[in-house]
């Protein structure tokens, strides 16, 4: 076999071309991450692989095939394809384009706190085809990006501060006004409850056991968890100090002769 160095050096400038493009995808896509944070992961993928396209293509063409030849089989392949794509891979091209919706869309990035649908978790990567949450019992679930696009996400961590809330009953006996001077005195001493914006605290209507009382108190979204045990707590405290009685179910009977 004679030695052919023509060969040797285009196959050299083949793999250099190529290598030098799907390189420099790749580190554009870095950038892109690096600077736009981690929700551009799918818009960095993209990139590297459009990368990488291209520089096949470029190999290709630095061995000394015709453009146009590569071209016209780079479409003969595109059409195949396609066509295989429309048949077989339709809820993968949902997903895809889905997730770029979900991107323009910019309801939630990765790191925030949101209830799609049942599942409530940590958003761990909008990926091609679907997003990952981590769950507060450490699960990992996968949802497809065209069920998260055509559901109700609701981002629980989108501002720093939230409002959470509880109900109670008190006794007919006491005073509805006294309950809620204590409740907000109760909450304006306590560190975890933010005093603007202020508590809430409504007579909400005349239940089966007595007169119905609804608190909301805003905490800083990052100690949720304390917040709303506290709440409980801090409610039941502060009616036993005003000496409200929070009464328990009962069923009065009355005999008659």
């Amino acid at each position: 076999m004679s030695f052919k160095p023509d060969l040797i050096i285009r196959v050299l400038l083949a793999i250099g071309t190529g290598g030098g493009i799907v390189f420099a995808g790749w580190l554009i896509g870095r950038l892109i991450r690096k600077h736009m944070g981690a929700s551009a992961l799918l818009y960095s993928r993209t990139v590297f692989i459009l990368g990488a396209v291209i520089g096949v293509f470029f190999a290709v063409m630095s061995l000394g095939f015709s453009w146009k030849g590569a071209l016209a089989t780079a479409g003969v392949t595109g059409t195949v394809l396609a066509l295989l794509i429309t048949f077989v891979a339709q809820t993968s091209i949902s997903n895809f384009i889905s997730g770029y919706f979900l991107l323009l869309d910019k309801s939630f990035k990765e790191g925030d706190v949101v209830e799609i649908g049942d599942t409530v978790g940590i958003v761990l990567e909008i990926g091609f085809l679907s997003v990952k949450l981590r769950t507060f019992d450490n699960i990992v679930v996968r949802i497809p990006n065209t069920e998260v696009l055509n559901k109700v996400v609701k981002n629980l961590t989108a501002y720093d501060i939230r409002r959470i809330e509880t109900a109670v009953n008190m006794s007919y006996k006491g005073d509805p006004e006294r309950a809620i001077s204590a409740i907000r005195e109760a909450l304006a001493a306590d560190p975890l409850f933010l005093a603007n914006p202020e508590p809430i605290i409504i007579a909400k209507g005349f239940g089966d056991h007595g007169i119905r009382l609804r608190v909301m108190a805003w905490i800083d979204q990052n100690d949720f968890f304390d917040a709303s045990s506290r709440l409980v707590v801090l409610v039941k405290e502060a009616l036993e100090s005003a000496g409200i009685e929070i009464p328990l179910p009962q069923v009065v009977v009355h005999h008659e002769d």
